[in-house]
Order: structure tokens, then sequence, then C-alpha cells
């Protein structure tokens, strides 16, 4: 007889009389004042019932009488081992590789660095008038296959290459990209045109004496010369003034 029945008994309680009390069920009590150890089954059941037995029958609860208690499975020693073996080699795999990112990006870091390094500082190159970004010449910038022309904001006197650098031929043309006001043709001449361009339109000049292209806005047109585009420099927004000279004579 374990101490649930002795309990019981010392009570004057009969199994069923407990069971509608406690509100356990009869063969849980017979099994438990028996001490059958597979029923209930052990784990989280088997000590809810036992917890609540004890509770009614007024016998002190132990800590391992705690309800919600997790199914005990018992692990043999080789288990064991083996669970704990694979967590290490999980964990030492992890760790090489982790280190072996680490070492890759340090690598890398070194060799960017090391490239940076290396690199030499390249200045603006100057252009064909000696001009840099920062600090633009006097006049314009003609790329080497168009010589010849000298830019200048409105109104100013114009600033004109060497008259020996121009190759034969003598033609400025003004495309407009976007709508923009200009002004071409012969300098000293009535212009041969003086007006807005819009999109797509072109107007042209040829002569002996300089040619004159004024033009509201750079951003907004392509200006050639012999065939050849004039790459400008300053703020190509504001208005501007380019003279092209006549071909040199031998």
């Amino acid at each position: 007889m374990n101490i649930f029945a002795e309990e019981r008994l010392r009570r004057g309680l009969s199994p069923q009389a407990v069971a509608e009390q406690a509100g356990l069920p009869k063969d849980v009590i017979d099994a438990l004042e028996s001490d059958n150890p597979s029923f209930p089954p052990p784990g989280h059941v088997r000590d809810r019932y036992v917890r609540r037995y004890k509770e009614f029958l007024g016998i002190p609860v132990l800590p391992e009488d705690a309800t919600n208690t997790l199914t005990r499975v018992p692990v043999s020693g080789s288990g064991r081992s083996l669970a704990l073996a694979f967590v290490g080699t999980l964990g030492v795999v992890l760790l090489v590789r982790g280190a072996g990112w680490a070492v890759d990006a340090f690598d890398r870091w070194q060799a960017d660095t090391a490239a940076a390094a290396a690199r030499p500082a390249v200045a603006p190159a100057p252009d064909a008038a000696g001009a840099t970004p920062d600090t633009p010449a006097a006049g314009a910038s003609l790329p080497a296959e168009a010589p010849g022309a000298g830019v200048e904001p409105s109104g100013a006197p114009a600033e004109a290459a060497s008259a020996a650098s121009v190759s034969p031929g003598h033609v400025v043309e003004v495309r407009a990209i976007e709508s923009v006001h200009a002004t071409v043709g012969i300098e000293g001449a009535p212009p041969a045109h003086d007006g807005p361009l819009a999109p797509g339109e072109s107007t042209r000049a040829t002569g002996e004496g300089p040619l004159v292209a004024e033009v509201s806005d750079l951003s907004r047109v392509v200006i050639t010369y012999n065939g050849s585009r004039v790459l400008p420099l300053h703020d190509l927004e504001a208005p501007r003034r380019l003279v092209f000279l006549p071909p040199a004579r031998d």
C-alpha cells in the first residue's frame, strides 16, 4: 500500500468518492495507488495527475511533481555523446568558415588599398587653349581637327586662333537641339541668320572674311567649323560669340 492509498483510507474515502470529488479518473487513481509505472504513461500527464491527487489528499507536493513538465525521454550515454559531438563539429565548421570569410574580406581590402595607393593622381588635362575646367582660358577652346574659333561673352572682343592654324575651307554651321536664338554670318556684313532656331533647324555662313556665330545658349546647339564640331569652354548656358578667322594664305 503506497502513500496515496494510506492517506485515502485514513480519510475514509473510497476510490469512487475521490474520483468524484477530485475530478480524477478512477482507473488513474487505481494505477497511482498500485504504483503502476506505465499508466498513466511517464510525462507531463502523469505528473499532473500525481500533483492533483497529492493536493486533494493534502500530501506535500515535491518539485518533481510540478505540472507542465516535458516528457522525460531517457537518453543513453552513446546517444548523448553523439549529440555533443555533432554540436561540437557544427560549431567548428561555422567557426572555420567565418574565419575564411574574414580573411577573404581582409585580403580584398588590402588589394583595393594597394591598388588605390599605386594609382597615380590624374590632373585635369588641359584643352587646346591650355585651360582646365577649373582655370578656363580666355576665349574658346577648339578640338585639334577644328582650329580657328574664338569664344567670349557676347559684346566683348573675340580672341581668335592664329590664322595660320586654319585648315582650308571656311564654313560655320549652327544646328539647334532645343529652341535657341542665333546670329550667324560674316563679321561686318548683314548676318545670314539672326533669329530663333527651332529644334532640328540649322543655319550656316561661308565667306572669305571672319565668320561670326553668336548664340544665346551653347548647350542648346551643335556648332561645326569646316565639318568638325567646336567644343567651347566656360559657362555654356551664357550667351557666347564665336569668331572664325579665314584660312591662311600662302
